[in-house]
């Protein structure tokens, strides 16, 4: 039987793309990137998550390149198939991937129950721009003073004047729920006596951010009168 030169040499003959090997170099290096990433930055912060995602998801296209295979991908708003189903798959999976990677723990740079007392002070006074500033950036009522004076009348402001308080007699915690940001989230329930409107139980949610800190998440205030008892005077 004849036989090429290369054949008897055990060498293989064929064509290398040089797109993909580009593609594979690159999602090499973004994969070395990402390691050095995990060492060094232990508790990244939300901007560099979105660019260590983003980093994470080139490299898995680029790996991914070179990877035989037939893969395609649908999403809203998205088709694709390939290496770049592979980065569409990895990006779409940021707020999984963030939940999952990341540390949570308890701030300790401010009181969650200091946080919400000030809160609450500033609208009972109607300090309504100091109270939009306790609020956390990423809370829904965030968007813009005028969309958290919408929800504070919709709510709170149709209970009238604030006579007393107690609290918080009540809290609970949990981290992160499906969809949410990253943190671990504290409730406080106070017991508030308004003006015409007997005693409602009162909910200040907080957020414990990355940075460190309390922010106020949301307010709530029961649809449901409440007994009275044990009302303290609301400090001025």
């Amino acid at each position: 039987m004849n036989t090429t030169p290369n054949e008897d040499r055990g060498i293989i003959v064929g064509n290398l793309n040089i797109n993909v090997l580009l593609a594979f170099a690159f999602g090499i290096i973004f994969v070395t990137t990402m390691l050095v990433f995990a060492v060094v930055f232990k508790d990244p912060t939300e901007s560099q998550q979105r660019v260590f995602i983003t980093v994470l998801a080139l490299a898995a296209a680029g790996v991914g390149a070179i990877i035989p295979g037939l893969l395609e991908v649908e999403i809203p708003f998205v088709k694709a198939g390939g290496a770049i189903a592979l980065f569409v798959i990895v990006y779409a999976m940021r707020p999984q991937i963030v939940v999952a990677t990341h540390i949570v723990t308890i701030p300790t740079r401010n009181s969650a129950p200091e946080v919400a007392s000030e809160y609450m002070a500033k609208v009972d006074a109607d300090n309504f721009d100091g109270a939009f500033s306790l609020l956390d950036p990423e809370a829904p009522a965030i968007k813009d003073k005028a969309t958290y004076l919408s929800v504070y009348r919709a709510s709170r402001g149709m209970m009238g004047k604030e006579l007393k308080r107690t609290g918080p007699i009540g809290f609970s915690d949990f981290q992160t729920p499906s969809g949410w940001p990253v943190g671990v989230y504290r409730t406080l329930t106070y017991r508030t006596e308004f003006q015409g409107n007997s005693c409602r139980d009162e909910a200040i949610m907080l957020r414990g951010r990355p940075d460190g800190y309390w922010r106020v998440w949301e307010q709530q205030v029961s649809t449901n009168a409440s007994p009275c008892n044990n009302s303290a005077p609301i400090a001025k």
